[in-house]
Parts: structure tokens; C-alpha cells; sequence
């Protein structure tokens, strides 16, 4: 986007876009930056069909954006078992974000 559209627009869509996908969490749901382009967003008690729920919602939000639609690549990952640990959640869920980037972008993946 930056590079198409210039910085100001580029800021304009990561704004919007965190907007829009907030108005599409739950009350226990958070959505953070996790560092540039990236957010993470954080579903307690969400099982992997439901975050991919989620997932075709922030896409599709994307796909209705104007005047400039933006598309999204997500890697997601619930948690195992008890022995499970957040290092590995999120290992977990970069892997599966590249995986998405990868085959093409503006998909969703899961690991």
C-alpha cells in the first residue's frame, strides 16, 4: 500500500483496518499490534474453526473496504493441551502466517 498509495494512505488502512476487526471481536477478544503491518488477535476460548470464522470476517471486511480494498494473510493456532506454552502458540502462528503469505496471500492457515 505504501509503496502504491503513499504513507498517509498506507496509515489510513491500518487504522481502518484495526477498527473494522475490533467491531468484529467479542467483548473477551483483544487485538493488538504485534509490529508493523502485523496484529495479533487473541480469542480466549475459541477452538480453530471458530478463529477461522473470524478470519473470513476480517477478510471479508477487506473486500468491502473503500475506496481502496486491502487484503489480509492470517496464520492461526489454538492452544494444545495444559503443557502447551505461549512461545510455542505463537511459533505456531508466525509459521502459519508465512504459510499464508507463501501460497499466495490474503488467506487463512492454521499449524
Amino acid at each position: 500500500m505504501n509503496d502504491t498509495h503513499g504513507h498517509l494512505e498506507g496509515d489510513r488502512i491500518l487504522v481502518e483496518f484495526a477498527r473494522k476487526v475490533k467491531a468484529s471481536l467479542r467483548a473477551s477478544d483483544q487485538l493488538t499490534r504485534f509490529g508493523g503491518d502485523e496484529f495479533m488477535a487473541i480469542l480466549p476460548d475459541a477452538d480453530l474453526e471458530q478463529a477461522r470464522l473470524v478470519a473470513n470476517r476480517f477478510q471479508e471486511a477487506g473486500r468491502e473496504s473503500q475506496p481502496i480494498a486491502w487484503s489480509v494473510s492470517i496464520g492461526i493456532s489454538a492452544w494444545l493441551d495444559p503443557d502447551d506454552s505461549l512461545d510455542a502458540l505463537l511459533t505456531r502462528a508466525d509459521k502459519a502466517l508465512y504459510k499464508s503469505k507463501a501460497l499466495g496471500r490474503n488467506q487463512t492457515q492454521s499449524i
